[in-house]
């Protein structure tokens, strides 16, 4: 389906256009196309190009590379309101990872054209793109440096912490329960290890009585402790 000019795509809760110009609006939807992505579906594979900016309407998209051996490292989780492809709006080169369906969703295809001539015209959307262009490049500078400097029990703690900052508004109590949102070979894939050591690392935290885990429930015990686990060797 093809979306009109008198669409407004802030309704559908793109981070990325938030406050331009209608005009601007107008510009992008000119030919963007709404696109269904089912659960495991590849919808751009390495070795090809962003066909356009992709905006995640509904689902969750990722970006993951995998070794011979099969193992996954995801780079990033796309949810609703996120967009990937920034790339491509200065220089369009074939990627180094696939882009697949998470959840099953919907994204709205724009063409880089019509990209760059709204950042021309509209300066709150040139300035939106940088700021989460360099959202996402700090995510995945913070996730070579845990790579790199952090074992993956001192990962998985950061993880946690992460995850719980970003989806709560303010620091809750303690203890305090939650669903985590992810299988543990899922939080492997993106810690850069594997499911057997996210289990061996939620036991050694229920050891030292930071949280207890029964299957996705996971209740934290210290919120603090965690912190200071992950940054063990920062």
């Amino acid at each position: 389906m093809t979306s009109t000019k008198t669409d407004r795509l802030q309704h559908f809760g793109i981070k990325l256009f938030s406050g331009i110009s209608p005009e601007s609006t107008d510009l992008l939807a000119e030919g963007a196309k709404h696109v269904p992505f089912q659960m495991g579906q590849t919808v751009v594979a390495a070795g090809q190009k962003y066909p356009g900016l992709i905006c995640v309407l509904s689902g969750q998209l990722k970006y993951a590379r995998a070794n011979r051996s099969g193992k996954e490292q995801v780079f990033e989780i796309a949810d609703q309101g996120d967009t990937l492809g920034y790339e491509g709006i200065a220089s369009n080169h074939a990627i180094d990872h696939d882009v697949a369906g998470r959840k099953n969703g919907e994204y709205l295809l724009v063409h880089y054209s019509n990209v760059r001539k709204a950042m021309e015209r509209d300066p709150v959307l040139a300035l939106n793109v940088v700021r989460e262009a360099g959202a996402s490049l700090t995510r995945m500078r913070k996730l070579a440096d845990a790579l790199s400097l952090k074992d993956a029990n001192e990962r998985l703690a950061a993880w946690l912490v992460t995850w719980i900052e970003s989806s709560r508004k303010e620091t809750p109590d303690e203890p305090f329960q939650a669903v985590l949102p992810f299988t543990q070979s899922e939080i492997a894939a993106q810690v850069g290890t594997v499911r057997e050591v996210i289990s061996r690392g939620f036991t050694r935290m229920e050891r030292e009585g930071l949280l207890t885990v029964s299957g996705k429930r996971i209740r934290i015990l210290s919120l603090d402790g965690l912190r200071k686990y992950s940054s063990a060797t920062a």
